[in-house]
């Protein structure tokens, strides 16, 4: 047998040069240009996601920078509502030097709550810097009451203790959860079961204060002046005393 009929019956070897009449590299520049398009259809996809969620999160921010505005709005008419309605009653009706239970009376209490339950602290602090500083919350009409009392006043987060002296004042029931009532002046303060969860007290005055019934659990009572205070029946757990 001579040698081209040896080489003829053997099979030749697979190169890297034929394979399905194409080479290796061919069928690999071939998968290459239908890869990218691919591959840049997906980062686009993803860019295009990445973006979409960005601007939903800006939308978002400006949607509640845009509530909260509207909100800061409709509080600051409220309190100047408040302000022009107690103007008027001061004023045109003469609300100081009414009695007891008048309906002059009656209609700025109510007032007064109303809008200190839908004001924020900073706002209720004001609120009650006016009926301090026009001597409507002070025991010195004529009958021996506050013109306006602040039983059952909502004063979340307020703080008191910037108000002024708050002696002698009817208190009774008020909602101070999370107040700042330090270093405020409370003697002789009637503030008989009031919520005071959480408030600050540290270093207030509460001589002679009445706290009957009141809820100080978990306030903070470090160096606070409780002498002849009346605790009977007064939540005192986890308060720091």
């Amino acid at each position: 047998m001579d040698e081209k009929e040896v080489h003829k019956g053997k099979r030749k070897p697979w190169t890297l040069r034929e394979f399905g009449g194409q080479t290796v590299w061919d069928w690999l520049h071939l998968l290459s240009a239908l890869a990218i398009p691919v591959v840049l259809a997906i980062v686009g996809l993803w860019f295009t996601t990445q973006q979409d969620q960005r601007q939903q999160h800006i939308e978002k921010q400006r949607a509640n920078a845009e509530q909260e505005l509207a909100k800061a709005r409709a509080r600051d008419e409220a309190l100047q509502a408040y302000l022009d309605q107690m103007g008027t009653l001061l004023l045109d009706r003469n609300l100081r030097s009414t009695d007891q239970d008048t309906n002059v009376r009656n209609v700025a209490r109510a007032r007064t709550l109303t809008t200190l339950a839908v004001l924020d602290p900073y706002r209720k602090q004001k609120v009650l810097r006016f009926l301090n500083e026009t001597k409507l919350i002070q025991r010195s009409s004529p009958d021996g009451q506050p013109v306006i009392s602040l039983r059952y006043a909502e004063m979340q987060g307020v703080k008191l203790g910037h108000i002024g002296q708050l002696g002698g004042f009817d208190l009774k029931g008020i909602v101070a959860v999370n107040a700042d009532l330090s270093n405020v002046q409370m003697l002789n303060a009637d503030v008989h079961g009031a919520d005071l969860r959480e408030a600050d007290l540290s270093k207030a005055v509460l001589t002679n204060a009445d706290l009957l019934g009141a809820n100080l659990s978990g306030a903070k009572l470090t160096n606070t002046d409780l002498t002849n205070a009346e605790l009977t029946n007064a939540d005192l757990t986890d308060a720091q005393v």
